[in-house]
């Protein structure tokens, strides 16, 4: 069956249908919520491994609850088929693959410069550098300069300049490196085929029906030099190479004698393997010796080296302190979709480096607390940089009155605020019986009263809090 339909129409059918899982929210079906850096689906929690590594370098702490378990589940799932996510799943990757065919088709004079070889480890080297710049700056840096995961944001919450980082992935990839962003850049890429290295699912090579046509090594979209050329030469295990290989199936496609096909581990035919010269050796200690300086570098980093404390924006209920919540958040919009008064944003670049982590605009749309019950945000949050324990009190920010533009406080008779307020009598209570004046003690920082105020702008409005 798989002969007649082909795996790159099987992979093209399941990348449209992953889009649809994606968009799912937009149409009002709660089945699938976030993205895909992390996410619920039908309840089960997904937790992408590279976030889960800024965090613990950003943070200094290990995921736990929900998102813990949805790391679990997807390095399993990286354990079995490899670095299939970048071929059969990732938005940006089916974009890559659309740029891919218009530059062979519309820009055949661009191709042979479009297979030039950067460095196998160059998105190591990025991948390294934006852990520690993770530790250096106290969130996960790479959720805001990643192209999929602002794409993801983009289409979800509402398009804007930062679809410039898509845009450049894109003219990287049809211009300069075929599936350059794939192959040499991305930097959870790097970790996926770390884990794909010990998958159960590979592209055998079977040596004895191959008539080394190369057509195989043509047509991979990851430089079949790289994941093919020695399998075709008979050097190494017959597979492709999974350091490098996305398990998309397009060699399979191509081969005309059936030879190559996805198959377990064990059924791979194995390799004499050289023996290891001193060199070698040095450079595999040296290796070993340098990733453990990076992980102590890190630990070290992160407390000296932690985001100000300062906020600017209105954190969502049960927020951490600021330092503390950027390193945590994956910017996943998981809050931003379960809030039922749609009080929750997703920052855009204009917000720096808070871009993608949640916020509330008082003014135009406030936070009820839920009615009284426990905030959806905090319940879904899979991180917990917004977190409450039960019964914990709600404390965003301080309402503050400018009392010069305050209409009651100027003689007129006004109780806009004081109606709003979902303690009113206790948070905002009435001086005089006419101006009204906020308790810090009891101000919960909700902003109904910011967003109830007859005054523009705003005669009152939450100052957010910065514990």
């Amino acid at each position: 069956m798989m002969k007649k339909i082909g795996w790159r129409r099987l992979r093209l059918a399941t990348q449209l249908l992953f889009w649809a899982l994606l968009l799912l929210p937009l149409a009002g079906f709660p089945w699938f919520r976030g993205t895909y850096v992390s996410s619920r689906f039908l309840g089960l929690p997904l937790t992408d491994s590279f976030a889960a590594a800024q965090v613990l370098a950003a943070g200094g702490r290990w995921l736990a609850g929900a998102a813990a378990l949805g790391l679990v589940l997807v390095i399993l799932l990286y354990l079995i088929f490899g670095r299939a996510f970048c071929a059969w799943v990732c938005p940006l990757g089916s974009l890559m693959e659309g740029v891919d065919w218009i530059g062979a088709r519309l820009l055949p004079n661009r191709w042979p410069a479009r297979r030039a070889a950067w460095p196998r480890w160059s998105r190591w080297a990025v991948a390294l550098l934006l852990l520690l710049l993770s530790a250096a700056t106290g969130q996960a840096l790479f959720e805001w300069l990643s192209p999929q995961a602002t794409l993801m944001r983009s289409l979800l919450f509402g398009l804007g300049l930062q679809l410039t980082l898509v845009a450049l992935a894109l003219l990287f990839d049809l211009f300069v490196l075929r599936r350059g962003w794939c192959r040499s850049v991305c930097p959870a890429g790097a970790l996926y085929s770390l884990l794909g290295r010990g998958a159960l699912l590979r592209v055998g090579h079977d040596r004895a029906t191959c008539d080394r046509c190369g057509r195989c090594i043509q047509v991979c979209p990851m430089n079949g030099r790289e994941t093919l050329l020695e399998t075709v030469a008979g050097r190494g295990p017959a597979q492709a190479d999974p350091w490098v290989c996305s398990n998309c199936g397009d060699c399979i496609d191509a081969c005309p004698h059936h030879s190559l096909g996805f198959v377990p581990v064990w059924r791979v035919q194995k390799a004499e393997k050289p023996a290891r010269t001193a060199g070698e050796d040095r450079r595999r200690a040296l290796g070993i010796l340098g990733g453990a300086v990076l992980a102590a570098g890190i630990s070290v980093a992160r407390p000296m080296l932690a985001a100000p404390a300062g906020r600017r924006l209105l954190r969502p209920p049960g927020a951490l302190p600021e330092p503390f919540f950027l390193g945590l958040c994956l910017r996943c919009g998981q809050c931003a979709q379960a809030c039922p008064r749609s009080a929750i944003r997703i920052a855009r670049w204009e917000h720096g480096l808070s871009t993608g982590t949640p916020y509330i605009a008082a003014r135009e749309t406030a936070c009820d607390l839920c009615g009284g019950q426990a905030p959806a945000c905090a319940a879904v949050c899979p991180t917990q940089a917004l977190h409450l324990e039960p019964g914990e009190p709600v404390r965003m920010g301080t309402a503050v009155i400018d009392a010069t533009r305050c209409l009651a406080h100027m003689g007129d008779i006004c109780r806009s605020c004081f109606n709003a307020c979902p303690l009113r009598g206790r948070a905002i209570v009435l001086e005089g019986a006419l101006r009204p004046v906020v308790d810090p003690a009891l101000c919960t920082g909700c902003g109904l009263c910011e967003e109830h105020c007859l005054v523009e702008p705003a005669a009152i409005h939450v100052e957010p809090l910065n514990p």
